[in-house]
């Protein structure tokens, strides 16, 4: 059947087009074939031809049935099996959509077919004669055929052929013929090796896949598309239509024809490359084009057109301004090192190096400016973004104002000799600061690989067994970092051994020169003949194993997949065993060796080959954290997040550190004693040239529309489904055109062979959805996008996420919703999903990732102007913040929430603001200030009457009634809040109130009813992942188990929450669990066993402390004292009364133990001891029993303690009275806490 060459759509031979008028060439038909003679059927006249039978009306002269009568047109085996396959078919489908077997048989030695004669005329004549396109009527007959394709399949048979010239349509419906590619679809293999019609064929087919229910629905769709479009979805040559079906992403109908959006949804269901993706039957495909005919008609958009993919592209170039008389060799030795002159006028010329030619463009040009400079021209340096145009291979055509204008940038006149600029400064020195971070950091992560090669060596160098290692792994995991590890190594432990490391474009006579050949036996041809190469191997070879024969030889060679065949020959030759030979050769590369020497060390004597992958998630966070020294306490969280950006690539996890320090993300906490990493900015990482380089190689290495595709997937974000891919590559071809005509499946499937992204989801195939392999190639190549097209695709790509959320509320939506429409200005929409994002995280306890979500919304609304949901944010990243130990921040995020709250007159804000500053306040020691902000938020609270309010408000009242002694009324205020918590379901109300009841309650001596509070919030922290509290909780226990007289479970949970606060990345309760390890071992008479960890407090303490506090120097005041190492502990002692003495009102036992500490160390000089009973203001024994007198409520331990040191006092005295007067009070005491016995002891026998 003839096709309009302008239009496509069906004509009737030499006829014109209805469209457009154009004629077509006749088609050609095969030879006429000359009518049959048979004994049984008359033959009439011929009803049609084929490529392989011919068909005629005929007459069955048994029964007077006119039949049609199917004859091939030779005898031939491939005929005989067409037939064979036809006759089963209609044999089992028995003239159910489909014409009924007659006879078959051979005629003239060629096999025949007698089938029911069926009248109408094809679908193909139909669409030919048609003089105007009718969708309607489209649409039905393509039910019809749907009628027709269910009873086939529902008798057991694919079509495996089906093309609107096999479908007949008549009085008595639709009838399919033709059914030599028909299979039983019972078989499970089924013929691999038939074809069906080019233009209908499904793409599995074309890959061997035999025909079945899927690919007959993929043979509908194109009859379909055809239909209601007026032409197939795919047009041109065999080759053409073959990667079209293979590969491109078909037109919508609605590009050609008003279509129902129903409608030309089900058509591309159909015509889905992944046949899992398609409608499951024939009838599931009519209920959608059923449930759609009612659907108004989309207005037809034009014709289906796509873009050049990479006519143009951003790139981040290091761009040269070089001035030199004469100009011509400047610009030959910029074209040598791989820089692209693009301008040149007089004597100056403008250049720029990019990504795709070179691994560091900017050390490529800065060597090439250090050689200019050296031979007398001046050199400005930049790095800037330009645009580059591409046309087929030519060099591409530079734009940008730093090549167009770069008086923009060069300094003012007079200079000389080489200058950058501070964007240049920025990154073109990177290299050996890269190159010294990567080195000075600990190898991580790859124990087991430098184990085996210590052991290799050791044979080779130690032992004679000659070998050869191949270390393969992709860029960035740390090959060259090992090697330097295996030289240092080698150097150490066989220090007579040469340890030669060559260059990867070395050739032989580096080699030999490397291993002492004389000049003479360099070989200096610069392409040798292929027959003089395997001589220089040979000679090469046997130099290497004279040498390592004489001495001991390890030949250490980096980017083996670039080196020289001689060379790679060489040394392969070279690792044959050779008597008394201590030769080790290691070769690193990347995994193309494996696809140009795939039998690289075949000829070695002893092979091993070692394979490189990602690092492990301990290693990763490791190394991140080693990276971001000087930076403190990193959450694991933030650690995770940074391994996973970096898809755990040692290399990445550099550059990614690299451009951490250099964006200000390590920053000085306000007091100077530490730093920390900004988490909450992440979300926004500088541009780094480095990764723009990166994404610049990749694009090039990849098919111009797998690259286009990628990029697309780049502004999408880190992950991708392909429904989301197929719906932008529809609004981009709604926008006039579309950047690539690669099917999305087919698209994501090629970037995840080539390594750029993985499956993460293939549960549906609809839904299917992959993901970056880290995130800095996904930053690399969304940096290489064309600003226009990132415009565009992140308008549409909103216009997704907004359906997404509606239609699926997760994070991963509302992630993309925040992105998209942060990057088109829609600020209030991004802020409100960044804030769903904050809210969701901390209520999952992740208060790193949560303190980055309430930054992205606090700067959304801050530039949409929404105060409101400003001060929200606010006061939800303030929550988080106190949590990674940014306290500080968090109260000065508070009070401008505070003052937002009061401007807006919104009283239920400012009562959940004030409550939320407490507990903030709390958290920074400030307990007053906490206990007013409480003490403001109850009149609010109690007038707006809300019961979560309420229950807040209980807790921060008896927290700070408990900070000031008020023990019991703090137990009834925290036992209703936790009740009353736990009934509406406030997790940190409850959790809050839980741990100071816990504690209040071992303070009175309530010990059962504590053990189960501590069971209950513990369970609570535990079932909700929230590791803080978690922490906090075992860290209080084991106030607990030491009242019980259980170190050992007190010790266990104090481990326990010093690991917790350790992934949480904060240190405070940390410095929690070791100050309460350390006085807990100290009351065990474990004195030199709590030093490490007080002393760890201490150091927690300076470092991140938000104001001095007393307990860890007072603790190691104690210890020493207890020790008698008199000088330090006066030193602790002091530094405390002067610096943070704790007020009797808010630690009356921290403010009696500084006073016992003062009196032993001044009673010890001075008899008299009145510097320490003139800052009690008490005299003598008179104020030892008072003290004692108003311990009742403390722990047994804290009083024991006291009348410990009243012995100490009294003994330095020589006051036997006061000693006899302690220890018999302590006998009292003792029964309990059998840990102070040995102390009490000693001083007995002291004593005398």
């Amino acid at each position: 059947m003839a096709r309009c060459a302008r239009c496509h759509r069906r004509v009737v031979s030499g006829e014109p087009c209805p469209n457009d008028g154009t004629v077509s060439a006749e088609v050609v038909r095969p030879a006429e074939d000359t009518p049959p003679a048979s004994d049984r059927f008359r033959v009439l006249e011929r009803l049609g031809e084929g490529g392989f039978s011919t068909t005629w009306r005929a007459e069955d002269r048994e029964t007077g049935e006119v039949v049609a009568l199917k004859l091939a047109r030779r005898d031939h085996p491939a005929m005989r099996a067409r037939f064979d396959r036809e006759a089963r078919a209609l044999a089992g489908i028995d003239g159910r959509g489909a014409p009924r077997l007659v006879a078959r048989g051979e005629v003239e030695g060629r096999a025949f077919l007698a089938m029911q004669l069926v009248g109408g005329e094809t679908l193909a004549l139909r669409m030919a004669r048609r003089a105007k396109l009718d969708v309607r009527e489209g649409i039905e007959d393509a039910l019809r055929l749907l009628d027709a394709l269910a009873l086939v399949h529902d008798a057991g048979f694919a079509h495996g052929d089906l093309k609107a010239e096999n479908v007949l349509d008549g009085d008595g419906g639709v009838t399919l013929v033709d059914f030599g590619q028909a299979r039983v679809l019972a078989d499970g293999g089924g013929d691999r090796d038939l074809a069906g019609t080019l233009e209908t064929i499904a793409p599995e087919r074309l890959r061997g896949a035999p025909a079945d229910v899927p690919s007959d629905l993929y043979a509908f769709g194109v009859v379909a598309f055809e239909l209601v479009a007026g032409r197939p979805p795919f047009v041109g040559t065999a080759t053409e239509l073959e990667t079209a079906h293979l590969g491109w992403r078909p037109p919508r109908a609605t590009n050609f024809a008003p279509v129902a959006p129903g409608i030309d949804e089900a058509l591309a269901r159909c015509l889905a490359k992944d046949p899992a993706s398609r409608p499951a039957s024939a009838r599931a495909v009519r209920e959608l084009l059923v449930a759609s005919a009612n659907q108004p008609a989309v207005v037809a958009r034009g014709a289906h057109r796509v873009d050049a993919p990479s006519a143009s592209a951003r790139r981040t170039a290091v761009v040269l301004v070089v001035e030199a008389e004469p100009i011509a060799p400047a610009a030959a030795r910029i074209g040598a090192h791989g820089g692209i002159v693009a301008r040149q006028r007089g004597r100056r010329l403008v250049a720029a190096f990019l990504g795709e030619a070179s691994s560091d463009p900017s050390r490529d040009a800065m060597r090439v400016a250090q050689v200019l400079v050296a031979d007398g021209a001046r050199v400005a340096m930049h790095v800037a973004p330009i645009v580059a145009r591409t046309r087929g291979a030519a060099t591409p055509t530079l734009i940008g104002s730093a090549i167009d204008a770069p008086e923009t940038w060069l300094p003012h006149d007079p200079w000389a000799g080489l200058v950058t600029t501070a964007e240049a400064s920025r990154w073109v020195d990177a290299p050996a600061a890269k190159d010294q971070h990567a080195l000075h950091a600990t190898l991580r992560g790859r124990d087991d690989v430098l184990a085996r090669l210590r052991d290799t060596a050791t044979r080779a160098l130690g032992g004679g067994a000659v070998t050869l290692v191949t270390l393969v792994g992709e860029t960035g995991y740390g090959k060259t970092r090992i090697l330097d590890e295996v030289r240092f190594e080698i150097t150490r432990a066989w220090p007579d051994a040469l340890v030669v490391v060559p260059r990867a474009q070395a050739g032989a006579s580096d080699l030999l020169r490397a291993v002492g050949a004389r000049d003479d036996d360099a070989i200096t041809a610069p392409a040798p003949a292929a027959a003089e190469r395997g001589e220089i191997a040979q000679r090469v070879c046997d130099r290497v194993r004279s040498f390592a024969i004489d001495r001991g030889l390890a030949i250490l060679l980096d980017d083996a997949h670039l080196a020289d065949d001689v060379v790679l020959d060489a040394l392969e030759l070279g690792t044959l065993d050779a008597e008394g030979a201590r030769l080790l050769v290691v070769c690193a590369a990347d995994p193309s060796l494996d696809r140009g020497r795939a039998s690289f060390g075949a000829r070695s004597a002893r092979h091993e080959r070692i394979e490189i992958g990602p690092l492990d998630a301990e290693a990763s966070r490791a190394l991140a954290a080693d990276l971001l020294a000087p930076a403190e306490y990193p959450s694991e969280g933030l650690l995770d997040e940074l391994a996973a950006w970096s898809g755990r690539q040692p290399g990445c996890l550099v550059e990614l550190a690299r451009a951490l320090h250099a964006g200000g993300y390590v920053r000085p906490r306000p007091d100077g004693r530490s730093s920390y990493l900004a988490g909450a900015d992440l979300a926004g990482l500088p541009r780094v040239p480095a990764w723009s380089w990166v994404g610049a190689r990749l694009l090039a290495s990849l098919p111009q529309d797998v690259a286009a595709s990628a990029i697309l997937c780049a502004i999408l974000g880190l992950d991708v489904e392909k429904l989301e891919l197929a719906a932008l590559l529809d609004a981009l071809e709604r926008d006039g055109a579309s950047p690539t005509p690669l099917d999305p499946g087919v698209a994501l499937a090629a970037l995840a062979a080539r390594d750029v992204l993985v499956r993460v989801s293939t549960e549906d195939a609809l839904r299917e959805r992959f993901a970056f392999r880290n995130a800095s190639i996904r930053e690399a190549l969304y940096d290489n996008a064309d600003v226009d097209l990132r415009r565009r695709a992140q308008r549409h790509a909103l216009d997704w996420s907004r359906a997404a959320v509606e239609r699926d509320a997760d994070e991963r939506t509302f992630a993309a919703l925040a992105r998209h429409a942060a990057a088109v200005g829609a600020h209030t929409e991004a802020g409100g999903a960044a804030l769903r994002l904050g809210d969701r995280a901390r209520a999952r306890h992740c208060h790193a990732e949560a303190d980055a979500r309430y930054s992205s919304a606090i700067a959304s609304f801050e530039a949409a102007g929404a105060n409101v949901e400003r001060a929200v944010a606010l006061v939800g990243r303030a929550s988080s913040r106190y949590r990674i130990a940014r306290a500080r921040d968090a109260v000065a995020d508070l009070d401008e929430a505070h003052r937002l709250a009061i401007e807006l007159g919104d009283d239920r804000l400012r009562a959940t603001i004030l409550l939320e500053r407490a507990t903030a306040l709390d958290w920074v020691g400030d307990h007053p200030a906490s206990a007013e902000s409480a003490s403001a938020a109850q009149p609010l609270v109690e007038r707006i009457g809300d019961a979560a309010l309420a229950v807040e408000l209980d807790v921060a009242l008896g927290r700070s009634r408990w900070r000031h002694a008020a023990v019991e009324e703090a137990i009834e205020l925290l036992a209703r809040g936790a009740d009353r918590g736990r009934e509406i379901g406030a997790h940190e109300a409850r959790v809050v109130a839980l741990l100071l009841l816990s504690c209040a309650l071992v303070q009175v001596g309530r010990l059962q009813d504590a053990e189960g509070r501590f069971d209950e919030v513990i369970e609570v922290c535990s079932a909700s992942a929230d590791r803080v509290h978690l922490c906090t909780a075992y860290g209080n226990r084991a106030v607990l188990r030491c009242v019980q007289q259980d170190v050992a479970r007190g010790i266990d949970d104090l481990a326990r929450a010093a690991e917790l606060a350790r992934q949480a990345g904060n240190p405070w309760p940390e410095r929690n669990a070791m100050v309460n390890t350390a006085e807990l071992l100290f009351f065990s008479n474990r004195d030199d066993e709590a030093l490490p960890y007080v002393r760890r407090s201490r150091w927690l303490e300076e470092r991140f402390g938000e104001q001095p506090t007393f307990e860890s120097a007072l603790l190691l005041a104690r210890i020493q004292l207890a020790r008698r190492e008199v000088s330090e502990a006066r030193g602790f002692a002091d530094w405390v009364e002067r610096t943070c003495a704790p007020p009797a009102a808010v630690s009356p036992n921290g403010a009696a133990q500084l006073w016992a500490v003062l009196a032993v160390l001044s009673a010890g000089q001075d008899p008299t001891c009145a510097s320490a009973v003139a800052w009690a203001g008490h005299e003598g024994p008179a104020a030892w029993q008072e003290v004692f007198d108003s311990s009742a409520a403390w722990l047994p331990d804290e009083r024991l303690e006291l009348l410990y040191w009243q012995a100490r006092w009294g003994l330095e005295l020589q006051r036997k009275d006061v000693v006899s007067s302690a220890l018999a009070k302590a006998a009292t005491l003792d029964g309990e806490l059998p840990s102070w016995q040995a102390r009490f002891a000693a001083l007995a026998r002291a004593c005398g």
